[in-house]
């Protein structure tokens, strides 16, 4: 900012107006200027999804429920 180099307005002045610019420019766009979240997945049990569907037996079915409970 030219007033900062000019000596007529302090740079903590300044500071607190681009982090007022910064914020609202990160509610209007927010994809573009908002806080960029990093989502992390763990995956512990690597096992193949297994699901119920009606062509399972009922005792396929009790023997994956039954795995489920257990973790």
């Amino acid at each position: 900012m030219a007033e900062v180099k000019a000596g007529t307005l302090d740079p903590q002045s300044a500071r607190v107006i681009i982090w007022g610019l910064q914020w609202q420019l990160s509610k209007l766009q927010p994809r573009k200027y908002g806080e960029h979240l990093l989502q992390e997945l763990k995956v512990e049990n690597k096992r193949p999804v297994e699901t119920i569907t009606t062509n399972t037996t009922p005792e396929e079915a009790a023997r994956i429920y039954r795995q489920l409970i257990k973790h």
